[in-house]
């Protein structure tokens, strides 16, 4: 694995999701960045994202090369507190944006500087 690259958490304040295009949606529960392996200039989001009926997905890609990697995975203690949280505020907050895809939706917080 790369090198770590800090990751801020003030994307934490905010709902970042997805929707696929059966309409499902996805929540960001953890990110992190390395140097890429493969190309080793690139940057490496491995991200883990949970739908509210518990499905979780492992969403990983590199900024530069592309390589990418889409699977579903069991939550860790971790992600499943981040999970329960999420949860909570999406019952509470109803108007939030869902991007098209976990690129786009990290893209944007990078362009915010949340990450």
């Amino acid at each position: 694995m790369g090198q770590p690259i800090p990751v801020h958490d003030a994307w934490k304040e905010h709902l970042v999701a997805t929707r696929t295009s059966t309409g499902q949606i996805y929540l960001l529960l953890s990110i992190e960045r390395t140097v890429c392996d493969n190309c080793s200039f690139g940057t490496v989001f491995n991200t883990i994202w949970g739908s509210p009926s518990g499905d979780m997905q492992r969403i990983v890609w590199c900024s530069t090369c592309f390589n990418a990697d889409c699977d579903p995975t069991d939550a860790d203690e971790t992600a499943h507190r981040a999970w329960n949280r999420l949860i909570q505020r999406l019952d509470q907050e109803r108007h939030f944006t869902c991007w098209n895809g976990a690129k786009a939706a990290v893209e944007e917080l990078e362009r915010l500087a949340l990450i």
